[in-house]
């Protein structure tokens, strides 16, 4: 008897243990759940920040930015005394500095310039190969943060985008800011699966840009041209240029008609 006494005993015991671990465990994931969402709720509204790493004699500084998410983000201001803003985005596998002689000339003729590394490029924060279909989506947010630098420095609202490849499908998808004009450098359908369809949102001035040899491009611009007609109420200040040869992206802002053309559709 006294032996089955003491073996409830012990059952007992352990039931008290086990229920005290329980009661600990569930305490601790709360407290850790609690941190999660004061930590989510921090990083909601956490404050747009900008540092200016360096400037050189021409007043051009290279900037670190950081989303609300707290993404580093690594942007080139080349300057200038305008508030008629361009963002430059650059293509697949590119960098902000692919755009350095095309920001010159775009600052030389009284616009104000910025270009920017997409997370996972070039110096900002992030390794593209791990990238998902939401890191690039996501990439939207490193324009806000740009946008934002500007009208602290500029008090515009406003910003034309320019992008080519990759950096035209952003910028279709781009919902977060004031834009003035949308310039898109061969855009692609669809490019990590970002598609460009989503210029339908778009009720203003639009200018595409494609090379006649690039099918794969001009048969996108002629959808988009599509839509544009559908849902713009700004169709007669839009444009496209096709031109000769087989150019895509970076490539084809080398060329003088197309530099002067792209100015004054931002001009205008």
């Amino acid at each position: 008897m006294k032996s089955s006494r003491g073996f409830w005993v012990i059952i007992v015991i352990l039931i008290v243990i086990g229920i005290s671990i329980l009661w600990n465990k569930s305490l601790s994931d709360q407290q850790i759940q609690k941190e999660l969402d004061v930590q989510i709720n921090k990083d909601e509204i956490l404050p747009y920040s900008f540092n200016i790493l360096n400037e050189n004699e021409e007043g051009i500084k290279e900037l670190e930015l950081y989303t609300r998410r707290k993404v580093r983000i690594r942007a080139t201001d080349y300057g200038g005394n305008s508030t008629n803003n361009v963002i430059l985005l650059h293509q697949e596998n590119g960098s902000r500095k692919d755009y350095n002689n095309f920001a010159y000339y775009l600052k030389q003729n009284n616009l104000r310039v910025i270009s920017l590394d997409f997370r996972g490029y070039g110096e900002s924060e992030g390794n593209k190969n791990n990238f998902t279909y939401i890191d690039y989506e996501s990439m939207t947010r490193d324009i806000e943060v740009v946008q934002e630098y500007l009208i602290n420095k500029t008090g515009k609202e406003k910003v034309s985008l320019l992008g080519s490849e990759l950096g035209a499908n952003i910028a279709t998808n781009y919902v977060y800011g004031d834009v003035d004009k949308l310039l898109l450098v061969s855009p692609l359908k669809e490019i990590n699966e970002i598609e460009s369809d989503q210029i339908y949102r778009f009720k203003i001035p639009v200018m595409m840009i494609g090379a006649s040899g690039d099918k794969e491009v001009t048969e996108n611009i002629r959808e988009l041209e599509e839509e544009i007609s559908k849902q713009s109420t700004d169709t007669d200040f839009s444009k496209t240029i096709i031109i000769s040869g087989n150019k895509r992206g970076i490539e084809i802002l080398s060329e003088n008609k197309i530099k002067e053309e792209i100015l004054s559709f931002l001009l205008a």
